[in-house]
């Protein structure tokens, strides 16, 4: 037992001086401005990573051993001090760096900082663990960071810092290191990315869409644009979307009516939810379009009379 907490802790020691020993490379090359700001947080993060697990193994290692060799002991505690001063120096490196760039140097340092930056400028999607959103966020971070050319570590130092709530929850307490990334993804995927999850989902998000109150054209709009987002990942997930009890459900959606018409539209062809959709969508768009020329009608016919206000004493002036 003493032998194996010896080696795990030796193992530890020396994954702590390879990052103090990076991390002063790094403020190095600094003042040659070779490094960026986004390169001192990532080992200003794994430097703190890794001195919280050997400062853990070297309280377990004097609890359990009788008697700790004292020399050992005094090369651990040198490292963690020196490691604890490097991550207030890099701290206080970075504020400095980012006052620099106040002022009228400020566009300039950004696209300085931005060059050398391994992902594109822009900011990653945030996700909370709403099903619903999973392939818009996986997408996008795939592209982004996934696929890229960087560390595993790197990767899961993104993706924990974009996500949030439930989703922050389920992978929180994985240390930051290339092994977790993968399991970081897998515990995501398994959570979130289950077709049958995300199918079941927009069902439910389907239903939950509220009828249509009055007559409005507009609301008839927003839940058409709403129940067609949600057909169309379902017929992407390889969902048949022409089931009898989804046609009743989009019926039940919108005013009398509006389907009165939809049903005459169909009455000589099948009643299919394809054909629903399209009737639905021609119906609400001529609406629309009706609205829009009544609103310009009106809007000309005030105009008209206006004219017609401001001229009438004149007329009457200039009768004999």
């Amino acid at each position: 037992m003493e032998n194996v907490l010896r080696t795990r802790l030796k193992l530890m020691y020396e994954s702590v001086k390879s990052y103090i020993e990076l991390a002063q490379c790094q403020l190095k090359n600094l003042t040659d401005d070779k490094t960026d700001d986004f390169e001192l947080e990532l080992i200003e993060s794994k430097l703190q990573t890794s001195i919280k697990r050997f400062v853990t193994e070297i309280e377990n290692y004097c609890k359990s051993i009788a008697e700790p060799n004292d020399d050992e002991i005094d090369q651990y505690t040198t490292a963690q001090i020196q490691a604890e001063d490097l991550i207030s120096e890099i701290h206080v490196k970075i504020k400095q760096r980012q006052h620099s760039c106040v002022g009228d140097n400020k566009s300039n340092c950004e696209n300085s900082l931005n060059v050398t930056r391994k992902l594109p400028r822009m900011e990653l999607s945030k996700f909370d663990g709403e099903v619903l959103k999973w392939y818009q966020f996986w997408d996008q971070f795939t592209s982004n960071v996934h696929n890229r050319d960087i560390d595993d570590v790197d990767k899961l130092l993104y993706l924990k810092s974009v996500l949030e709530g439930d989703a922050k929850q389920a992978i929180e307490g994985l240390d930051t290191t290339n092994k977790n990334y993968q399991i970081a993804v897998d515990t995501l995927k398994e959570r979130y990315g289950k077709p049958t999850v995300i199918i079941d989902a927009h069902y439910v998000a389907l239903y939950r869409i509220k009828s249509v109150v009055g007559n409005q054209v507009k609301d008839c709009r927003g839940v058409l644009n709403e129940i067609e987002r949600h057909l169309r990942v379902l017929k992407s997930l390889g969902e048949d979307v022409n089931h009898n009890h989804l046609r009743v459900m989009i019926m039940e959606k919108f005013p009398e009516d509006l389907i009165y018409e939809v049903r005459m539209k169909v009455a000589d062809e099948d009643d299919s939810i394809d054909s629903i959709r399209k009737h639905l969508a021609y119906i609400i768009s001529a609406r629309e379009t009706s609205n829009r020329l009544k609103k310009q009608t009106d809007g000309q016919t005030n105009s008209d009379m206006f004219v017609k206000d401001q001229t009438s004493p004149q007329t009457e002036i200039m009768s004999p």
